[in-house]
């Protein structure tokens, strides 16, 4: 299962497949409708009969990887506290949750909460793998530092709270496999030993965009 407060993404990176989205359904930023989303989880809990793989898996109560095509903690999420309202929600109803972010920054008025509720909750900051050069380049040096995002989940791991890192993506051509083994190696050093990497989703969109920037 996968939620997302935003329809869109502040950011935009560079490498970003899911803004050709965007493109074709409107720019807008549209905050998660809050009454919808928990009217959602409930009714799915309280299905009697669940026919489809997304009924079955919310009768289930799934584990939710949050922040799929737009990062639930943007910028966008001081004004609108729309992620903060969906993580009560699902604490309230004991619904275990994945975070995934560039934003880390922007989750340390929550940290209280999630420590709290450590047993729900999983922190996985995005790092590909050229790091602090892909903040650069591909993130265009607007979300948090590298070394911060890291900083942040070893102080959640210290008290508690599992921690991973989601490595996405993979850029083949771009990225080498020695970056790759580097990351490894830098999150290994602080006792980070979960790095998800996915592969590269490429597109004609994706293409022009960095054939944009060399």
């Amino acid at each position: 299962l996968s939620l997302d407060s935003y329809w869109n993404c502040q950011i935009n990176c560079h490498h970003c497949y899911l803004r050709r989205l965007n493109h074709v359904w409107g720019k807008d930023l549209r905050p998660l409708d809050i009454e919808n989303f928990q009217r959602t989880l409930n009714n799915g809990l309280l299905n009697k009969n669940p026919r489809s793989p997304m009924a079955w898996a919310l009768k289930q109560k799934k584990t939710i990887r949050f922040g799929n095509k737009a990062d639930p903690f943007q910028p966008a999420e001081l004004e609108h506290q729309v992620s903060a309202q969906a993580m009560k929600i699902l604490i309230g109803l004991d619904w275990s949750f994945v975070i995934q972010t560039m934003f880390t920054e922007n989750l340390v008025p929550h940290i209280d909460l999630i420590i709290e509720n450590k047993k729900l909750i999983i922190v996985q900051p995005i790092i590909s793998p050229g790091a602090e050069s892909d903040w650069a380049v591909l993130e265009k040096g607007r979300t948090t530092p590298i070394q911060q995002r890291i900083d942040f989940i070893i102080s959640l791991k210290a008290a508690g709270v599992s921690v991973g890192v989601n490595g996405e993506p993979f850029i083949p051509g771009y990225h080498t496999v020695e970056q790759f083994e580097d990351m490894v190696k830098r999150l290994h050093s602080v006792g980070i030993n979960n790095y998800n990497t996915y592969n590269f989703h490429f597109n004609d969109f994706v293409a022009k965009r960095l054939n944009a920037i060399g």
